[in-house]
């Protein structure tokens, strides 16, 4: 039976740490965009998982850019999540404080808060549409809200729809 010899040489030295070498730069590279990715997915979760508020501050801030549309009608409808109804009931304060008026839902199912009838919503974000019969009476309340939501963090867009209403339809659905 053929022996086989164990050859070592300078030569062999340096290609077999040039592989290593870059076998250990390869792994590194992957685990940094691991590292990465894995960083951005916790800020994602975080993002996701924090609760959207209206605190003190914001309330008081939201009501002062709110009041110069004092009495204007509304309605609210829900996404019912618990955060969703918490902000809903943040908001629901903000905007009998600043003299907007609430009227009950429409529809037919809906849940009793301090201030009135609320809908149920499927929807996401925060959405205030504004009704073509009252266009030109509420697009400027509306854009407001949406403004005073949004500087506060909060998804909110405001849209003409043509559903007839006689009130300014606000939803809050769940976080996006």
């Amino acid at each position: 039976m053929p022996r086989l010899r164990y050859m070592a040489g300078p030569g062999w030295a340096t290609s077999k740490e040039g592989y290593l070498g870059r076998d250990i730069a390869d792994t590194n590279e992957r685990a940094a965009h691991a590292e990465a990715r894995a960083a951005e997915a916790n800020l994602e979760l975080a993002r996701l998982t924090t609760p959207r508020v209206l605190d003190a501050g914001a309330q008081a801030r939201v009501l002062a850019q709110l009041r110069p549309f004092s009495g204007t009608p509304f309605d609210l409808s829900v996404a019912a999540d618990s955060e969703t109804l918490r902000l809903l009931s943040e908001l629901d304060d903000v905007l009998n404080k600043a003299g907007w008026v609430q009227r009950p839902y429409p529809g037919p199912i809906g849940l009793s808060l301090p201030h009135g009838m609320v809908g149920i919503a499927v929807a996401t974000g925060i959405h205030i549409e504004v009704p073509p019969t009252n266009q030109n009476d509420w697009t400027h309340a509306a854009q407001a809200l949406e403004a005073a939501l949004n500087a506060k963090g909060l998804q909110a867009t405001a849209t003409l729809t043509t559903s007839p209403s006689n009130r300014l339809n606000i939803k809050v659905g769940k976080k996006t």
